[in-house]
C-alpha cells in the first residue's frame, strides 16, 4: 500500500506546535505521510524539528506582514514545492498561508484544498469590514474544495455573511482545532506546582484575573485593562495576571498610565510562555474580552482548569464557553458587564467552583483531542474517496485506537 501525501501549510511556526501536537503521529499511523511547510523562526521551529520524527518539513519564508515582492517569492516557492510532493491532500492553515497556497495549489492544478478557517481577520465582533481582507478569505473559500471551520458559530457566520456556500463548510468534531489534553497538559492534578509562576502567599490574599495570548487590541488587552481600572478604583483586594507577546505601541505600562492605573505592583505582565497552565491554574477567572476569535482556544483550556470565563458573546467564543454554566458571555464591548461578572464570581465563591468544575466536564465530553483526530481522519479519507483518488488506505480494525505516546 502506498501512503497518501499530506500538505499542511502554514505561516507561523508556533501555529505548527500547539495546532498539530500528536495529531501528525495519529495521522501518519493511519496511512499518511504527512508533509509541512513553515517558516523558520530559530525557536518554534527547532522545537518541531525535534518533536514531528512523522513529518517531512519544509521551511520556506512568509511574512507576516504585507510585502509585495516576499510574497510572491513565498508564493512561487510554495508552488514549486507542491509539484515536487504531489500532495493527494493539500491542508491550509491560518489567512496568509491559506490565500497564497490556495492561489499555488490552483496554478499547480491541485485537487483535495482544505482550507481551514480558524478564524476571520475580516471580522470584528459580530461584524464584518468588507475590504481587502474579506476579498481575500472569501477567495480561498472559493478556491478550497473543503472548508473546516473550528467552530459551529464560525461556520454560521461565515455562512451569513457569504464568505462560503453552505455545502462547502463544516466543523470537525464539535470544533476547535486539535481538541483540549485534558488529561495531562491541562490537568490540575498533574500541574507541576515547582514550576509554578505565582507564589502561594499572592494566591491566598489576593483574587487572582488573568489575560493569556496575544497583547493586542484584537485580543481585548485595552478592555481588560479597563476592567482592572474599575476593580482599583473599587479598592478590591485583585492581581492582575497578562500573559502572552507584547504587540502593541507604546508599552503596556504606557498604556496602564494613560488609562489612570498607577498601582504597577498588583499587575505582573509575563512573556510567552510554553506551559501557560501553570500560571492558568492559579486564576481565580480568566478575563477574555477578545474582538474576534475562531474558536476560543484558551478559553476551553482554562475551562479545563477548572477556572470559568468572562468574555463577549461574539462567533467563535461562543462554542468554547456556555453561557453561565461554564462562564460569563456579555454584550460586546461592554466593560460594565465584565466588571460585574467579576464581581459576582468573586462575592460567590461556591459559583465560581461550580461553573469552573462544570467547564472541566464540558471540555472532556466534547472537545477531546481523540474525538477531533478521529473526525478528521474520517474527513480525509472521504474526501479522497469522493474524487476518486482512494489508493487503499487501510481500515480501522477497532475504534478505540492506540494512540501514540
Amino acid at each position: 500500500m502506498k501512503n497518501q501525501k499530506l500538505l499542511h501549510i502554514f505561516s507561523a511556526p508556533q501555529s505548527v506546535y500547539y495546532f498539530l501536537d500528536k495529531q501528525v503521529d495519529y495521522i501518519a499511523s493511519n496511512g499518511f505521510e504527512v508533509h509541512i511547510i513553515l517558516p523558520d523562526d530559530g525557536y518554534f521551529s527547532s522545537k518541531i524539528k525535534a518533536r514531528e520524527k512523522n513529518a517531512h518539513l519544509h521551511f520556506i519564508p512568509l511574512e507576516r506582514k504585507t510585502s509585495i515582492f516576499a510574497d510572491l517569492k513565498s508564493f512561487f516557492l510554495i508552488y514549486i514545492k507542491i509539484r515536487n510532493i504531489k500532495p493527494d491532500i493539500l491542508h491550509l492553515h491560518t489567512p496568509k498561508a491559506s490565500f497564497i497556497g490556495a492561489l499555488a495549489g490552483k496554478l499547480a492544478f491541485q485537487k483535495n484544498i482544505i482550507y481551514q478557517m480558524h478564524g476571520l481577520v475580516s471580522s470584528n465582533g459580530n461584524e464584518v469590514s468588507k475590504g481587502l481582507f474579506y476579498f481575500i478569505e472569501k477567495t480561498t473559500c472559493t478556491i478550497a474544495d473543503r472548508v473546516f471551520a473550528v467552530s459551529p458559530s464560525l461556520r454560521e457566520f461565515a455562512i451569513s455573511n457569504k464568505y462560503c456556500k453552505k455545502s462547502k463548510i463544516k466543523v470537525i468534531a464539535n470544533g476547535t482545532i486539535n481538541g483540549i489534553d485534558w488529561k495531562n497538559k491541562f490537568n490540575l492534578k498533574k500541574i507541576n506546582y515547582k514550576n509554578k509562576y505565582l507564589s502561594k502567599t499572592l494566591k491566598q490574599s489576593n483574587f487572582i484575573i488573568g489575560f493569556v495570548g496575544r497583547i493586542h487590541f484584537d485580543k481585548g488587552i485595552e478592555d481588560f485593562l479597563k476592567v482592572i481600572k474599575k476593580l482599583e478604583q473599587a479598592n478590591l483586594p485583585v492581581y492582575s495576571i497578562i500573559v502572552g507577546p507584547n504587540e502593541i505601541k507604546p508599552t503596556i505600562g504606557e498604556r496602564l498610565k494613560a488609562l489612570g492605573l498607577h498601582h504597577f505592583e498588583n499587575l505582573k505582565v509575563i512573556d510567552e510562555i510554553q506551559d501557560p497552565e501553570n500560571v492558568i491554574c492559579d486564576f481565580d477567572v480568566l478575563l477574555f474580552p477578545t474582538k474576534r476569535e475562531g474558536f476560543g482556544l484558551v478559553a476551553a483550556e482554562a475551562n479545563s482548569l477548572e477556572v470559568p470565563v468572562i468574555a463577549y458573546d461574539i462567533p467563535g467564543v461562543r462554542d468554547a464557553i456556555e453561557n453561565n454554566k461554564t462562564g460569563k458571555l456579555v454584550e460586546y464591548k461592554n466593560i460594565d458587564q465584565l466588571y460585574n461578572s467579576i464581581l459576582e464570581y468573586y462575592n460567590k465563591p461556591s459559583l465560581k467552583k461550580e461553573h469552573g468544575k462544570n467547564g472541566r466536564m464540558r471540555v472532556k465530553t466534547l472537545f477531546d483531542q481523540k474525538l477531533v483526530w478521529e473526525a478528521l481522519l474520517e474527513e480525509y479519507k472521504c474526501l479522497l474517496k469522493e474524487k476518486g483518488k482512494d489508493r487503499g488506505l487501510e481500515p480501522e480494525q477497532d475504534p478505540e485506537i492506540n494512540l501514540p505516546a
